[in-house]
């Protein structure tokens, strides 16, 4: 997990080494109720996204070479600082 301070952005970075989200489906993850699992809803990633957005932030997914990341931008005001803390 990353948490960086960029220019007006707070970005939370939550990175893992698994074998990431199927390419068929990562176009797709944020769709509502597209699930992989049997017992599944497929609306979490959906809400959160259109959390983030509702509070003019937002939440993405990167493909990385070894496993996945969810990045969380928050919007802030008056913030012009470049820090990063690796937590």
């Amino acid at each position: 997990m990353k948490l960086s301070e960029v220019y007006d952005w707070i970005l939370l970075s939550v990175e893992d080494n698994s074998l990431g989200i199927d390419r068929q489906i990562e176009s797709k993850i944020f769709l509502p109720f597209l699930t992989t699992r049997q017992n599944g809803y497929g609306i979490r990633l959906t809400l959160a996204k259109d959390f983030m957005e509702a509070h003019n932030s937002y939440l993405i997914y990167r493909r990385l070479e070894k496993g996945s990341a969810f990045e969380r931008g928050l919007v802030l005001t008056n913030k012009h600082i470049t820090k990063s803390y690796r937590l």
